[in-house]
């Protein structure tokens, strides 16, 4: 996704082998990549605020035999600030597992949007429980055979 001045291209690495996936930023002018986040875990719902000059993303792993993957909130203020002086950028990680006050067993979803509000200082997400992955397999309960003739 680029930001609105389209300086700035953020994208999401997906590789088959895990431990290259990824969050990057790339400065076109400079033709420069700055690494933000690299992790065995999938990046989801990249978005830009209004000004492009924030990002925030989902960071997530499947859970087995679980509908949903386990995400944490992303958040970069300021990336161009951050760029400028060299300095490495930290996140604001949200994880509702360690939040004091979160609904236990829920999961920030990749399910839904990701928006930032007009003046840039909230983050719209969504989030719902962690439910049971349904049963995918069908077991066939016919014993005759139907046929038209």
């Amino acid at each position: 996704a680029f930001n609105k001045s389209g300086d700035l291209l953020a994208y999401t690495v997906d590789a088959a082998t895990k431990d290259s996936n990824g969050l990057f930023l790339m400065e076109l002018k400079a033709n420069r990549i700055f690494p933000l986040d690299n992790d065995a875990k999938n990046y989801n719902r990249l978005t830009w605020n209004d000004d492009g000059t924030a990002l925030a993303v989902l960071k997530g792993v499947d859970v087995e035999k679980m509908r949903e993957k386990n995400n944490v909130l992303l958040v970069y203020r300021d990336v161009k600030a951050a760029m400028a002086d060299g300095a490495t950028l930290a996140p604001i990680v949200l994880d509702p597992a360690k939040v004091t006050g979160a609904p236990k067993d829920w999961v920030v979803s990749e399910r839904a949007t990701i928006d930032w509000s007009d003046d840039g200082k909230r983050l719209f997400f969504g989030m719902k429980p962690q439910v049971a992955a349904p049963v995918t397999a069908r077991k066939n309960a016919d014993t005759d055979a139907d046929a038209d003739s």
